[in-house]
C-alpha cells in the first residue's frame, strides 16, 4: 500500500537483445541480458560519461575487487566503461545489480562516488521494458566521508575557468586539489545529490 508501481519504457523486441547484448532506451538507460536475466543501469559512466552499452560483461566477486570493496557481496555481473577500459588499473566496472563502482587493480583515481542508477527491467508482448525512473537503492553519503575530486573538472562544470591560470573567474585558491569531506548531503532525486564540501 502506498507504492507506486513504475511507469515503464519499450526499449526493442525481445528477439533483437540476445544473451551478452545490450540496448538502450530513449531516456538513456542501458538493458543488458546476462544469463537470461535482465539488468538495467544507467548508460553514462559516473567518472567520465562514457557510454556503457557494449561494455564487456563480466561475473565478479568479492575477491577480485581492489577498490570498491563494498560493491558487492557475492558474484554479480558487472560491466566495464568502455572509455575506461585501460584506465584505473584494469578498468572502471559498474555492478549491473547495484551500479556502484569497482576496480579489479589498486588505483588512487577510484571513487566510492562513482555509481550509476538502476532501474527495473521486464519482458513483456514479445519487447523488453524498462521502469522509467531508478529505484531508490543508492547509499547515503554520511557526515566526514572523504571525496576526492578534481578541480579542474569542477570548475569547468560550474563554468569558472581554468585552475592553472591566473583569469578572475578561477576558483578560490582552496579549489587546486586534494582531498575534501563532505559536510552535509541532501537527496533531491534518485539520481541527484546536493552535496556541500569543505577542504580537508
Amino acid at each position: 500500500l502506498g507504492e507506486t508501481m513504475p511507469e515503464w519504457v519499450k526499449v526493442c523486441p525481445s528477439a533483437e537483445l540476445g544473451e551478452g547484448g545490450s540496448a538502450v532506451a530513449s531516456h538513456g538507460v542501458a538493458v543488458f541480458r546476462r544469463q537470461g536475466k535482465l539488468y538495467a543501469i544507467d548508460n553514462r559512466c559516473a567518472h567520465g560519461r562514457g557510454t556503457l552499452e557494449g561494455g564487456d560483461i563480466e561475473d565478479i566477486g568479492p575477491a577480485k575487487i581492489a577498490c570498491g570493496k563494498g560493491a558487492i557481496k557475492s558474484k554479480t555481473p558487472c560491466v566495464r566503461c568502455p572509455k575506461h577500459r585501460d584506465k584505473f588499473n584494469g578498468g572502471l566496472w559498474f555492478s549491473l545489480e547495484s551500479g556502484q563502482s569497482l576496480t579489479l587493480g589498486d588505483t588512487s583515481h577510484h571513487s566510492p562516488l562513482y555509481r550509476v542508477g538502476t532501474y527495473t527491467a521486464k519482458e513483456e508482448g514479445g519487447h523488453v521494458w524498462v521502469s522509467s525512473s531508478a529505484a531508490d537503492t543508492s547509499p547515503s553519503l554520511k557526515l566526514g566521508d572523504k571525496v576526492k575530486i578534481r578541480a579542474h573538472k569542477v570548475s569547468k562544470a560550474l563554468g569558472l575557468g581554468s585552475c592553472t591560470g591566473v583569469e578572475a573567474r578561477d576558483p578560490p585558491p582552496a579549489w587546486k586539489g586534494g582531498d575534501w569531506v563532505v559536510e552535509s548531503s541532501k537527496r533531491l532525486s534518485s539520481d541527484c545529490w546536493m552535496l556541500h564540501f569543505v577542504p580537508k
